[in-house]
């Protein structure tokens, strides 16, 4: 069964999803930086966030799955909404 969490445990799980979340938000931040200031091309803007989606897709399942529980349960609903979702994020979460 599920084993409640102490402040202390709940801290370090918070924690646990901070180290795994920001890297993958800044590149996001940064490549929207990027797309907005220095990419005129939309074909060329669309490449980029494919091979950002391409990169972070299975590094975001990887956290995923190694936070479980309401995370995997986010995961879930998220790969199955695909007006808001990229494709590869999608595909990696219906495993």
């Amino acid at each position: 069964g599920a084993v409640p969490l102490n402040p202390l445990a709940g801290l370090c799980r918070a924690g646990d999803f901070w180290i795994r979340a920001a890297p993958l938000l800044m590149r996001y931040r940064i490549e929207e930086q990027i797309s907005n200031r220095f990419i005129r091309d939309p074909a060329e803007k669309q490449r980029r966030w494919d091979r950002l989606h391409d990169r972070c897709a299975p590094k975001a399942l990887a956290s995923i799955l190694a936070l479980r529980g309401f995370y995997i349960k986010v995961g879930q609903v998220a790969s199955s909404r695909n007006d808001f979702m990229p494709m590869q994020i999608i595909k990696v979460g219906q495993v």
